[in-house]
């Protein structure tokens, strides 16, 4: 977990800070500590078996005792774009991002459950770190990730259907907007590959969820119909 910020976002001299939690964990008194170092790594490696980067770094901590600043090394797993789990346009395209963490869910929860509990840790990262305030450095804290909790609430508000199409996409009708530079060998107006896009339904409250019945794709025009006779026009 991070959260950057610095005197000017547009600035190449800029200085910038990371910041997060450091833990520090011990082995219990008669434990070995080579084993108990071996086994907490066994279990970190399996927890972030979707491929992680293992580094070495400094960080700078407060001191328990002198409130001072001190600088000690802490074990970073570190996000690469060899991860396979790695999805260039989720990293790049926030609303194609927030419409799947607002319908997705694993063993551990939903996506979107982790996503507001980080929200609320960087908010209050950001309001509550004194060497920022003594500083001259300006705190923006992780503007990224609300902006993508944002847009999560809102297409949790819809019923969100994900579809694929590929052609004319002059009047935007497959919906890509601005991230078609995300896509090899396409622009704005015509996409060359197969694309997924995300559908956000707003539904009656008379009604329930109804499933698609029938997708229409004209020249410059698309449209779905829902077996509940609701009819949803785009282009």
């Amino acid at each position: 977990v991070a959260s950057v910020y610095g005197t000017d976002s547009k600035s190449v001299s800029s200085t910038y800070v990371t910041e997060g939690v450091v833990y520090e964990v011990v082995p219990k008194d008669g434990e070995d500590h080579a084993s108990f170092i071996d086994q907490l790594l066994e279990e970190l490696d399996f927890r972030e078996k979707g491929g992680y980067a293992r580094d070495l770094i400094d960080v700078v901590v407060l001191d328990e005792v002198t409130n001072e600043p001190r600088v000690c090394q802490a074990l970073l797993y570190r996000g690469t774009h060899e991860n396979p789990a790695f999805w260039k346009r989720a990293m790049m395209d926030l609303k194609f991002a927030a419409a799947r963490i607002a319908v997705s869910h694993g063993p551990s929860g939903w996506n979107s459950e982790y996503l507001f509990h980080l929200e609320e840790f960087m908010k209050s990262l950001a309001s509550n770190c004194p060497d920022i305030a003594q500083s001259d450095i300006a705190h923006i804290g992780d503007t990224e990730t609300r902006k993508i909790a944002e847009m999560t609430r809102n297409f949790m508000q819809y019923t969100v259907e994900f579809m694929y199409g590929c052609g004319s996409n002059k009047h935007n009708q497959l919906m890509i907007g601005q991230t078609s530079f995300l896509l090899e060998g396409s622009h704005k107006d015509e996409v060359r590959n197969l694309v997924e896009f995300p559908i956000l339904l707003s539904q009656s409250c008379e009604r329930q969820p109804s499933k698609i019945k029938s997708l229409y794709a004209g020249g410059g025009h698309s449209g779905l119909l829902l077996e509940n006779g609701d009819l949803f026009l785009w282009g």
